[in-house]
């Protein structure tokens, strides 16, 4: 029999304590900067449209990526 911890942490073989829950694909803006776009599924409340855009402003502690919810609206690359 396994310890309880084992099997929450994935440390057993053919056991992973991470689930896919989404994913993204790499473009560019019209400026030419690299974003991620996709999908995150999120359960009850259905699939989420999510867009990565890198910081290009960061100073000090500000995070390097910025996270965006796509509201339903379709852009194309050239709006981006």
């Amino acid at each position: 029999m396994q310890h309880i911890s084992q099997v929450l942490f994935g440390l057993i073989k053919g056991v992973s304590p991470m689930k896919t829950i989404g994913s993204l694909w790499k473009s560019e803006t019209k400026k030419g900067d690299t974003m991620l776009s996709g999908t995150i599924s999120a359960g009850l409340f259905g699939d989420i449209n999510i867009m990565i855009f890198p910081n290009n402003h960061k100073e000090n502690k500000q995070p390097d990526y910025f996270i965006a919810i796509n509201n339903g609206e379709k852009k194309t690359k050239s709006e981006l």
